[in-house]
């Protein structure tokens, strides 16, 4: 079965039309657009893998299996010339990403790795519910297991001809902790978090090993090496510093410095490019107005010259230099990731794969940037999407996504506020990528940023700041003043209990996909957790006498201010949170505030699963409807 799908799937993206081809009729977004998009390159860290001679490009295609509630994942190898695109092979469902004992919902990204002489893939697969590493011979198309680890595959990579990979905690030794729990119990140690759920997670980093793969004996053994470092083109000028935000540099292989402005701030990423006796440093860039554009760079170290290749408001990330080009997975705000070339000489970008050439025919709002600077400096900025058919003179609703507004406008932090059908449906959207205090950040450490931010209330001011200024913009664009509703999860949830108490009349509705910060979340955390959070920024209990922290408590607390919460509220909890959010329920029942609550069973952080997502998406819009545009 899985093979049939993977022979569908390679016919759809193969013979799928080139962009002149498809029709031009646009159409307006829905749920279903959205939902059955295809990823590509992982969650985590975006996975874009180049052959030895620069000709193919391998990465990984996921998409939903919506009867099984799962996500398919499929290795897919692009034709660097041609763009031409199949998939060669099937690796597998979802399995769940494990930190530190601990799941925020994400999944295990799938890597592959070619050969030293491009003759074959080594890729990781699931197969019943374990990972393991296969190979493809890219000749003859055999493909078969070549580990049978203990635990599931984490890391993947070659020291010269030897493969190495690195393992997770033995899956045996994780199903022996859980029947013993259920069988006799477990002792609630330091690391326990009655906060995530009443059952223990294995800590897949615990037991992590390191082995080697020897191809020509087939043959594994256990090592005590780990991966090699990239190398360090950019580094932090002070290698000493311990600030959030240390001042970055460009260097040579030779330890040669870059002294152009260009060569410092926001460094992502850069690779050594070889020519005919000529070395030169190619490098991304993050500028602009809160960091929204990405540039592409090139330096000559025996020049000294730079130059300027590319630079636009688009995400670029996992990039891989080609022959003459570099290959990267893109995003703008119009359009899902897919697979480009940037030829270097032009900074011209060519479309080399795109998963989901359906998507072309959906028809694009009007968006325009909102840039916002606070009086210490801080920058934001937003995305104000318009209504699809968006008419000077007319008032229309208005949702506040959050809380970064990066490449493709999905849905926000979370993905559950479906941006482009809310604008199909009459809404503007104000997708708001949040203020960063940078300026502390460059002379204090993290920990440092977060408790004068935390205790001044200056994150809070900050955050309250930019959305105001950004709402009045859209409010003298046709947004109207008495039907802004809000939305949020993590960091974007605490946003919005923020301003339901200090602006109550500000929004019309509101929808959260986390709880809020409560007195009952501190005892439910980890005692290591609140040691630390006691050691890096002195926070306290909410029942310290003479803390600074116990006034924050009684601040930031939505239930303690329940009193203030007139807004109506849609709640989208996952079962491994929801239980800190009660207080905060019972204290709404009280006081007649309007609210909806819904809990996610098996949801983490993120709701995994695709058939919760679309649900929570779904009562997103309906709460908005029922709230915003009754009529």
């Amino acid at each position: 079965m899985r093979f049939l799908l993977a022979v569908i799937l390679c016919l759809a993206l193969v013979l799928s039309p080139p962009a002149g081809a498809q029709a031009e009729q646009r159409r307006a977004a829905t749920l279903e657009d959205i939902y059955s998009l295809r990823d590509i390159g992982g969650d985590v860290d975006p996975f874009l893998e180049i052959s030895p001679d620069r000709t193919q490009a391998a990465f990984f295609v996921r998409e939903i299996l919506a009867e099984a509630d799962d996500y398919a994942y499929r290795l897919a190898l692009t034709d660097i010339a041609s763009g031409h695109t199949r998939i060669i092979a099937d690796a597998g469902r979802f399995v769940f990403r494990t930190d530190g004992g601990y799941r925020s919902g994400l999944g295990v990204d799938r890597i592959a790795r070619f050969s030293p002489d491009g003759a074959a893939l080594y890729y990781t697969a699931e197969h019943d519910g374990r990972l393991n590493i296969r190979r493809l011979d890219l000749r003859t198309g055999d493909d078969a297991q070549v580990t049978d680890a203990e635990g599931d595959i984490r890391g993947l990579w070659f020291s010269d001809d030897i493969l190495m990979f690195e393992t997770a905690t033995p899956r045996e030794q994780a199903r022996t902790q859980l029947l013993e729990d259920e069988r006799r119990g477990f002792r609630v140690d330091e690391n326990f978090r009655a906060a995530y759920g009443l059952a223990r997670v294995t800590d897949e980093v615990a037991g992590a090993r390191t082995w080697i793969y020897d191809p020509s004996s087939r043959l594994t053994r256990a090592s005590d090496d780990s991966a090699p470092p990239a190398p360090a083109y950019i580094r932090p000028l002070d290698s000493t510093s311990t600030v959030a935000e240390p001042a970055l540099a460009l260097f040579a292989p030779g330890d040669e410095r870059c002294m152009d402005p260009a060569c410092a701030g926001a460094l992502d990423a850069a690779w050594l490019m070889s020519g005919d006796d000529t070395e030169e440093v190619l490098f991304l860039r993050r500028e602009g107005h809160a960091r929204a554009l990405h540039a592409l760079y090139m330096w000559s170290p025996a020049s000294g010259a730079v130059h300027l290749i590319r630079r636009a408001e688009e995400r670029l990330f996992a990039c891989a230099p080609g022959r003459v080009a570099l290959i990267c997975f893109q995003e703008s705000a119009l359009t899902p990731r897919r697979l480009v070339l940037i030829d270097l000489v032009s900074g011209a970008l060519t479309p080399l794969f795109d998963p989901n050439p359906g998507f072309r025919t959906i028809a694009a709002p009007r968006i325009e940037r909102l840039d916002f600077t606070d009086a210490e400096g801080n920058e934001s900025y937003a995305h104000l999407v318009y209504p699809l058919r968006y008419r000077r003179g007319r008032s229309y609703p208005a949702v506040v996504v959050q809380y970064h507004s990066r490449g493709f406008l999905r849905g926000g932090v979370g993905n559950e506020t479906p941006i482009l059908p809310l604008s199909a449906h009459g809404y503007f959207i104000i997708s708001v990528e949040r203020p960063e205090f940078r300026l502390r950040a460059a002379r204090l450490t993290a920990a440092e940023v977060q408790r004068e931010t935390e205790l001044d209330g200056s994150e809070r001011r900050a955050k309250r700041e930019a959305l105001d200024a950004f709402i009045g913009r859209a409010v003298a664009r046709g947004a109207d003043p008495a039907r802004i509703g809000i939305t949020g999860l993590s960091d974007g949830a605490e946003t919005v209990y923020a301003m339901l108490m200090d602006e109550p009349n500000t929004f019309r509705a509101a929808v959260v996909g986390s709880p809020p910060t409560d007195p009952a979340s501190w005892p439910l955390q980890a005692s290591a957790y609140r040691d630390r959070s006691l050691a890096r920024i002195g926070l306290t209990s909410p029942w310290v006498e003479g803390s600074p922290w116990t006034q924050w408590w009684r601040d930031n607390s939505a239930s303690l201010n329940a009193e203030r919460l007139s807004t109506p509220i849609l709640f989208n909890w996952g079962e491994s949170e929801a239980v800190r959010g009660f207080p905060l329920l019972a204290r709404l029942h009280e006081n007649g505030t309007p609210y909806e609550a819904y809990i996610y069973p098996g949801a983490y952080h993120l709701k995994y699963r695709p058939q919760q997502l679309l649900a929570a998406q779904q009562r997103t819009m309906d709460w908005f409807n029922r709230w915003l545009q009754p009529d």
